[in-house]
């Protein structure tokens, strides 16, 4: 029999090598059938041509955190590749560490205090049932033996003629006739349908007081669950410009006049962090658990490696306003603004380099899902793409002139943006096409999120969120009890999300 293709690639440290072994062991014992290195390279074979085809084959990937893996080059070439590849890339948290922001956005299974719950989620994941422990024996019962006085052919002769023998649990028959089992049989069939189609008699029948809330004046449709987002108390009446949320608990706020907001408890408490600067500060962004930039007006850039307890300026050479800045690795970072600007550092700040955007426009948003992939929006309807790193940009066509003011890609291929008028742009192919989908709004949409392929989140105007668990085929209006402008939003997990906007708003949503 032919052996099933791999349905999972693990990659992993050295240092990890037992754990990535009993992991591979557990899981191929349940019927999944994953691909790791030591046990699964013919000997003779070259490594790094095995390495290649199984990257290649498999449709996820399990990569092992640890403080070994999250340094090792290979390990974050292997999650870069799988990643440019679209691949499902599922984190396995082993032990602590600091995950690489473009894992730590990614659903992680904790496997560091107990494996056997860990193992079970991740079988689930990979759509194996865990083992179960074996059945206890069932009771024998002491029935007495059959009399060896009883004559079966006595027994057979005494049924009817055209009669079936059942063979009962003492060893003798009985005869039940053909026509009753017949009537029987159709009977029940007459039962099994009458509940079918009462079933789907009252499926169909609409409920009572129910009302279709996709009106053909222009509003979003009611989502189905109506999530109700819930106000956290900020303590602040500037407006907040940008959130960041490098895990579920840990999260940053900036805004005008140098506001920079911290929780350490998933929003119940937020704290106002020193900055020593007065510009409105527009995008903030952490790519590890202390380390972070948010950027704004006059070209501000600053910095921190102690989780904010002290915020440095950066020399960067302009004096545009940067509205967006992203950072794929520790060291290697972007921010956009104004008349075009792009500027790119590789040393986590210490020096920032100016690019050709070939572009007037100004730009709003970037957002880099590799080292080497980024994309940029801007007014204009402007979309420009890097395959390089940013030492070339490419115009893509768009088909529209609205300012586009953000950008969201889950996987190398699927993309969102958004803007003004309520656009909604959809690419499935990288950026080759673009195409709207239909928002019911014309309200000025300012950012989007897309923490799992096909469930998303924009917000915009007057307190508008919007909603799509079907890959934007269909967005769907959540309640938000506010009327403020919301500017930003972000989920760490597919389930968690914050949005923060004018006059301190910040709203949080837990499923």
């Amino acid at each position: 029999m032919t052996a099933a293709p791999p349905t999972a690639f693990i990659s992993y440290c050295r240092d990890d090598s037992e754990f990535a072994s009993r992991l591979a062991e557990d899981l191929k014992a349940a019927g999944a059938p994953v691909w790791l290195d030591q046990v699964d390279i013919v000997p003779g074979e070259l490594w790094d041509v095995a390495v290649e085809r199984a990257l290649n084959q498999c449709p996820r990937m399990l990569v092992i955190l640890s403080p070994a893996s999250v340094s090792s080059p290979n390990v974050l070439d292997e999650v870069s590749f799988a990643l440019k590849k679209g691949k499902t890339v599922i984190p396995v948290l082993h032990r602590d560490c600091e995950i690489p922001f473009r894992l730590d956005r990614l659903q992680h299974l904790d496997f560091r205090t107990n494996y056997d719950r860990g193992l079970k989620a991740l079988l689930r994941v990979l759509a194996v049932q865990p083992l179960a422990e074996p059945a206890p024996p069932a009771p024998v019962e002491n029935h007495p033996a059959p009399s060896t006085d009883v004559q079966r052919p006595a027994v057979e002769a005494a049924q009817a003629p055209g009669s079936m023998a059942l063979e009962h649990p003492s060893g003798l028959r009985s005869g039940i006739p053909t026509w009753a089992k017949a009537a029987t049989a159709v009977c029940a069939v007459l039962i099994v349908a009458a509940i079918l189609y009462w079933a789907i008699a009252v499926a169909r029948k609409p409920q009572i007081g129910s009302t279709d809330r996709s009106s053909a004046t222009g509003t979003a449709p009611q989502s189905s669950n109506d999530a109700v987002w819930i106000t956290q108390a900020s303590g602040m009446e500037h407006d907040l410009l940008s959130i960041a949320f490098p895990t579920p608990q840990s999260g940053w706020a900036v805004g005008s006049h140098g506001t920079i907001l911290h929780t350490e408890d998933g929003g119940i408490t937020w704290k106002t962090q020193a900055t020593g600067t007065q510009e409105d500060l527009r995008s903030v962004a952490f790519p590890a658990a202390l380390s972070g930039w948010a950027v704004g007006s006059f070209g501000a850039i600053l910095h921190t490696e102690d989780g904010g307890i002290t915020w440095k300026t950066q020399i960067n050479g302009t004096q545009e306003d940067l509205r967006s800045v992203t950072f794929p690795t520790p060291l290697s970072g972007w921010t956009v603004g104004l008349h075009g600007t792009i500027l790119h550092t590789e040393d986590g700040g210490n020096s920032w380099k100016p690019q050709t955007s070939g572009s007037e426009s100004w730009l709003n948003s970037v957002a880099f899902l590799t080292p080497q992939s980024g994309w940029v929006v801007g007014t204009n309807g402007t979309i420009l793409y890097t395959r390089n790193a940013g030492h070339t940009w490419t115009k893509q066509p768009t088909g529209t002139m609205e300012k586009l003011l953000s950008a969201a890609f889950p996987t190398p291929h699927s993309g969102w943006v958004v803007g003004t008028g309520g656009i909604i742009l959809h690419t499935d192919d990288g950026g080759a096409t673009w195409n709207p989908q239909p928002s019911h709004s014309n309200s000025l949409l300012e950012d989007i999120a897309f923490p799992a392929p096909r469930s998303g989140w924009t917000v915009g105007n007057g307190g508008l969120i919007l909603h799509t668990s079907d890959g934007g085929k269909t967005w769907n209006r959540q309640t938000t009890n506010t009327k403020e402008n919301l500017v930003s939003v972000a989920f760490p997990t597919p389930h968690s999300g914050w949005a923060v906007g004018n006059k301190g708003t910040i709203l949080h949503l837990s499923q």
